[in-house]
């Protein structure tokens, strides 16, 4: 009883504190067990879903489903092994969810296409922070767990939930200062890409987790005068201007380096080399990509050099090192 109560409760945290700032929606209820479609294959007769979201992909008509196995744990009791059981059960979750009946009349809609991947969120709930986790990962054989080259899953381990939970309070932080807008004028930004038509720019506003995963997370939103705003989160420590003469490309090749358009890089306050960085970045690709092709401009009587002189960059204040959930039971299913 005791552990179904810390699931639910991680769950409704997540919910209301994380992932809905990314437009995530929660689906069907939670921590819910279902029937096994293959008993004999995977030696269980149920599985459990701790919680379920769902987003729409922007470059197809179809609906993610998210399928989330929560694990609490303290440092000491994270190991590869652990990660690796946890995997190995969560791949058996989704290939019985795609075509479990029970499972689909619990969290889809019959008219959306859709598809199931698998989300293994693991907190560390004792705030001792783990910087060997990644090792952890990476010394997993993945041939061994069996999965299904079909199945996508995401790991979320303590770093990552530690960035995105840093951008999700920066980001209710800006809306209730008034930076930013309220969530119907905003949406994270998915480029036109030259396979991939972003064909629903409006509808599919969500992060999806490829970008949750990426090195930055872009916000945009429309600005009351009519023009718009690009917020850029960027999650790595800057070491070098060369990273941001890559961001500051991305951005001129998207068509975001326009006068109707402001835009703001925003870094965790311990990143203390970005804004020295960043002033060199400018420079530097003013200096080999810009000058020596003056005659390309953004339009009007603003060019490409004020363009880029106008990005702002600044910092996520009051950082919380951990996301806000008092200790939970760990699940050893």
């Amino acid at each position: 009883m005791a552990e179904t109560i810390h699931v639910a409760e991680m769950a409704d945290r997540l919910s209301k504190e994380l992932f809905g700032q990314f437009f995530w929606q929660k689906c069907g209820p939670t921590n819910q067990n279902w029937a096994c479609n293959s008993p004999e294959t995977h030696g269980v007769k149920t599985h459990p879903a701790d919680i379920v979201y769902f987003y729409d992909e922007p470059y197809q008509q179809t609906r993610t489903y998210v399928h989330c196995d929560l694990k609490s744990y303290a440092k000491s009791s994270i190991s590869s092994k652990g990660i690796a059981s946890a995997l190995g059960s969560l791949a058996k979750q989704i290939e019985c969810a795609e075509r479990s009946e029970e499972w689909q009349n619990l969290y889809a809609l019959p008219t959306v296409d859709f598809r199931v991947v698998g989300l293994l969120f693991i907190y560390n709930h004792d705030v001792d922070f783990d910087p060997d986790f990644e090792r952890k990962i990476q010394s997993i054989d993945i041939k061994k767990l069996n999965i299904a080259p079909s199945l996508k899953l995401y790991v979320l381990g303590p770093d990552d939930i530690y960035w995105i939970n840093n951008v999700s309070n920066d980001l209710r932080g800006l809306r209730g200062d008034g930076h930013i807008p309220s969530p119907s004028n905003c949406r994270f930004f998915f480029p036109q890409l030259i396979r991939k038509t972003n064909f629903r720019l409006h509808a599919a506003k969500a992060a999806t987790l490829d970008m949750l995963s990426s090195p930055w997370i872009v916000l945009e939103y429309d600005r009351d005068d009519g023009g718009r705003g690009i917020v850029i989160y960027y999650r790595r420590p800057v070491r070098e201007p060369r990273e941001l003469v890559y961001l500051i490309d991305y951005l001129r090749h998207f068509q975001l380096l326009l006068p109707d358009v402001t835009i703001t890089i925003r870094v965790l306050a311990d990143n203390k080399t970005a804004f020295e960085n960043f002033s060199k970045a400018k420079l530097i690709y003013i200096g080999d990509v810009i000058r020596p092709s003056p005659q390309r401009v953004a339009g009007g009587d603003v060019n490409i050099v004020d363009l880029i002189n106008r990005i702002e960059m600044s910092s996520i204040q009051n950082v919380a090192r951990t996301f806000s959930l008092k200790e939970l039971a760990s699940r050893d299913s």
